[in-house]
């Protein structure tokens, strides 16, 4: 058999995962990281060939880092430079990695990474044809051209008046899985629209029920990947029905039904373009485009509301009845079929709760606030929405958006909190705990407010005279029993230490400030000063949420 000629080009994606990192043990995570990047970099390149070759670079325990190639090459295009579907790919890549899993077990994978080896067609992409060498490292196809840094800029406030405020309409869906070979294989599904302040009880619930196939299809995995494609196609259809639609919200997309849904979307369908957005092992969304148009994402109304949904349900919807149960243990491939109809509810009163809390949440946050929860991501995201459109001044107050290097460099101060025991034992001993110390700082505390300014040499400088982020040399007292300011040791072993040393570190100037009274000599050498505001920009929203908390506990409610 002729060989194919060398290959006149080559290009490298990659993720990096942050901490804490996955194992390679977790397949089902890097299979889908892999997709991912074939997805975004790979699959719309107009090569006449191309194949690929999957890697990590990874930590083993007590040995070293390292970075592996995983088995031969994995071709892209068959013999006639036809793409191969994207099942097959999916299945060569999960062969490899749970191979892998095997052999290094607790390695700790740093960054994922593909090499893309091609051959030109009749054009040659521009993206393809910008490449320096083969040996060049990218972290995207796309021509990279060097952008001028960015400057700090000021957060603005959201002014708009509750007219112009038109709630969107949103998807709840669930599903429901058995387990098949220590694998989680979806034999139900279904979702419903929910349209603001309209009775539930009126909207369709739309529900896949895998074994309704086993006349057309005898294998357990072929029906569920036919239920959920049939899935897909209706919510595809759902919201070409209605434009105002985009959201679907799922109770743990993040860390079970996503990963169920991305894995099929990658696998088994080709007509659509898939973008998730992962960070620290989670799954916070899936978007599906039609060609360039946003058809649909997925969101995880978990990452609003993080309590079970029996909890929820309890407090926001009791009048649709309370969350039923199943014995999930008790699933099988062989009783699916008797029970259907208790499953086929179980999951409709799931769907039914979700869309109650979610359609409950929109018109509190609206009336509340003005805005509107089906256009956030996450719990940090609409706080920072409700801030900034009813609380924030930013003529009084300006808060920065802080650039890639400051952003860096302040967070080397971050170090967590300090909780030592020193008396292993006592006798009638009491116990106190500051209410709310966090909101209790934010409100009483100046803040660091303006645009940061970067200061290089600030040895001879007062430390009273500054505010903000400093680099310092720190000198604490030997005697000092209690040690005030942290240090942490090498990435190798990053235990936070307080201890009786010299360190130079990154610390909050009102921390210096603290230590230099306690008898540290304190020298500043660098770092970012902020405008200090006597009152704090928190102080409203601060105010105003602990008195919504207090009469929510007294109301007895559990969900805060």
């Amino acid at each position: 058999m002729r060989s194919r000629p060398l290959y006149p080009g080559s290009f490298q994606i990659l993720t990096n995962f942050k901490e804490p990192h996955p194992l390679a043990v977790q397949s089902d995570l890097l299979v889908l990281a892999f997709m991912q990047l074939l997805e975004l970099y790979v699959y719309h390149l107009d090569l006449k060939y191309m194949k690929l070759t999957i890697g990590y670079n990874m930590f083993i325990p007590s040995s070293r880092d390292l970075s592996v190639t995983l088995g031969e090459a994995i071709p892209l295009h068959d013999g006639k430079s036809s793409l191969i579907p994207k099942r097959k790919v999916y299945d060569a890549i999960w062969h490899l990695v749970s191979s892998y899993a095997e052999l290094y077990q607790e390695a700790s994978i740093r960054c994922a990474l593909i090499r893309v080896y091609y051959e030109y067609g009749e054009s040659v992409p521009e993206v393809v044809r910008s490449q320096k060498s083969s040996k060049e490292l990218i972290t995207g196809v796309k021509s990279l051209k060097r952008k001028k840094p960015r400057k700090s800029k000021i957060i603005t406030s959201i002014k708009r008046r509750r007219s112009e405020i038109e709630p969107r309409p949103f998807i709840v869906a669930d599903t429901e899985t058995v387990i098949v070979n220590d694998v989680h294989v979806p034999y139900a599904i279904g979702f419903m629209t929910v349209f603001p302040e309209k009775d539930l009880c009126s909207s369709r619930i739309t529900t896949f029920f895998s074994e309704d196939l086993v006349d057309v299809l005898d294998r357990i995995d072929l029906r569920s990947a036919r239920m959920l494609s049939n899935f897909i196609y209706d919510l595809g259809r759902a919201v070409r029905r209605n434009s105002r639609l985009r959201t679907i919200f799922l109770h743990n997309l993040s860390r079970f039904d996503g990963i169920l849904l991305l894995k099929h979307l990658t696998a088994y369908h080709n007509e659509y373009r898939v973008k998730a957005l992962l960070r620290n092992n989670r799954i916070y969304e899936i978007k599906v485009y039609s060609g360039k148009r946003l058809l649909f994402r997925f969101r995880d109304s978990l990452n609003f509301f993080p309590r079970s949904l029996r909890e929820l349900a309890d407090t926001f919807c009791p009048e649709l009845g309370s969350k039923g149960s199943i014995d999930h243990d008790a699933v099988s491939v062989s009783n699916r079929i008797s029970l259907r109809e208790e499953y086929v509810s179980y999951l409709r009163q799931d769907i039914l709760i979700l869309g109650g809390v979610m359609q409950k949440a929109q018109a509190l946050y609206l009336s509340k606030y003005n805005v509107d929860v089906e256009a956030v991501m996450t719990i940090s995201g609409l706080s920072l929405r409700i801030f900034r459109a009813n609380y924030y001044k930013p003529d009084l107050f300006p808060i920065s958006t802080l650039t890639k290097n400051e952003d860096t460099f302040i967070r080397r101060g971050y170090y967590g909190g300090h909780s030592d025991v020193y008396k292993p034992f006592g006798e009638n001993l009491l116990f106190y705990d500051v209410n709310s110390l966090y909101p209790f700082v934010m409100k009483n505390s100046p803040m660091p407010c303006g645009i940061p300014v970067w200061k290089n040499n600030l040895e001879q400088v007062d430390l009273s005279t500054l505010f903000g982020f400093i680099e310092a040399i720190a000198i604490c007292p030997k005697d000092l029993n209690r040690p005030f300011l942290p240090y942490k040791n090498p990435p190798a072993d990053p235990t936070l230490i307080f201890g009786t040393c010299h360190v130079v570190g990154v610390y909050f100037s009102e921390e210096l400030k603290y230590a230099h009274q306690l008898g540290y000599d304190i020298t500043p050498l660098r770092g970012y000063l902020f405008d200090k505001m006597n009152d704090s920009p928190f102080a409203s929203i601060i105010s105003s949420l602990y008195e919504l908390r207090k009469q929510a506990k007294k109301d007895g409610s559990e969900v805060i």
